[in-house]
């Protein structure tokens, strides 16, 4: 499936990431999600759009579990872990300073859903 934004420079990077951003912290989850998935069909090795696609997984996770779907919350929050994990892969090649701040808030997602990346 062919993505629906062009990312031409780091700006428009920057911008699509702000705007996933901003609509999670609205709680506005799938439009987040869909950014955030849209960023990885261009770039599948972005580590802040996979720390952001995990990041609305598991608030999705929250959801489920609240309204009682225990089965669509398990399936989520691994699906974040996945997320996470690939996310501190990509970190750990890269060591670009722009992105190491993100290994903290990976590990302290990570220790919240009770697992890590093995």
């Amino acid at each position: 499936e062919k993505p629906t934004i062009t990312i031409e420079s780091t700006e428009d990077l920057a911008f699509y990431h702000r705007e996933g951003w901003r609509k999670a912290n609205i709680h506005s989850y799938e439009p987040a999600k869909r950014t955030f998935e849209e960023i990885l069909k261009i770039n599948s090795t972005d580590p802040i759009s996979l720390f952001g696609l995990g990041y609305v997984e598991e608030r999705i996770a929250e959801r489920y579990f609240r309204d009682g779907d225990h089965a669509l919350a398990r399936e989520q929050r691994e699906s974040a872990r996945k997320r996470y994990c690939k996310a501190l892969q990509l970190i750990e090649q890269e060591e670009k300073n722009e992105i190491v701040f993100l290994r903290s808030q990976i590990n302290s997602h990570l220790n919240g859903l009770q697992t890590d990346c093995s």
